[in-house]
């Protein structure tokens, strides 16, 4: 919405203005998107979203603390379109579980890992909401989120 376009004449497209030569000789190519070089020159504010988010939030029944940071509450945020790459990568060292649990709250994988069984529970149920309906399987399942990561013996 910001790129305004204005209509000019063929012999004034031949004589360029003094400000378009300028911007050509700083490497800006009109109609082109920008370059990162002119990107960080002139930084743009990050997108935003028109709607608030739905989050959701659970105070740890057993809070934790690890490298001089205390976890007691964990908060659940919806994933991004980056989130996906990041989930696919990690999920090939990582359990998924624990790679939504960090992606979804922000815990350190280290923290996830170290939560009591039912705290670590209670996450991974609240969890499964945020993640995209197109990565929860069938919904006519009526498996628990945690039956598929715990084995059976």
């Amino acid at each position: 919405m910001d790129n305004i376009v204005t209509a000019v004449r063929p012999e004034e497209e031949a004589a360029p203005s003094l400000k378009e030569a300028a911007q050509a000789a700083a490497g800006a190519v009109r109609n082109e998107p920008p370059t990162a070089a002119s990107a960080e020159s002139s930084p743009k504010p990050a997108p935003r979203y028109l709607t608030d988010l739905e989050t959701d939030s659970y105070d740890l029944k057993y809070p934790i603390e690890w490298d001089g940071v205390e976890y007691r509450q964990v908060v659940f945020a919806p994933l991004k379109g980056g989130d996906i790459l990041k989930f696919r990568n990690m999920a090939l060292v990582l359990d998924e579980d624990m790679v939504a649990i960090h992606l979804i709250t922000g815990l350190p994988v280290e923290v996830a890992q170290f939560l009591m069984a039912d705290d670590y529970v209670e996450v991974l149920e609240r969890s499964v909401p945020f993640v995209p309906a197109k990565f929860q399987g069938d919904s006519t399942d009526e498996e628990s989120p945690t039956d598929s990561s715990i084995e059976q013996t």
